[in-house]
């Protein structure tokens, strides 16, 4: 994200709209992915609802994050 733009909560708003966007589509579950070591990211998408299920290797080590909806 555009350091001018950070801490506007412009990442939340955004997480917020897929995740909004989804269940007016009549999805069951929302699923993405980061970094492990992306702790911003992960602490935001907690704070959204999305739960970390399992850790999976792809060249990176990829924490994937589920929220029921």
């Amino acid at each position: 994200m555009l350091p001018e733009v950070r801490r506007q909560r412009v990442g939340r708003q955004l997480v917020q709209f897929a995740i909004d966007r989804a269940i007016e589509k009549g999805c069951r579950s929302i699923d993405l992915n980061t970094n492990e070591r992306n702790i911003g990211a992960i602490a935001l998408y907690q704070q959204l609802g999305l739960r970390a299920e399992r850790s999976l290797w792809h060249g990176g080590r990829q924490l994937w994050l589920e929220k029921a909806l």
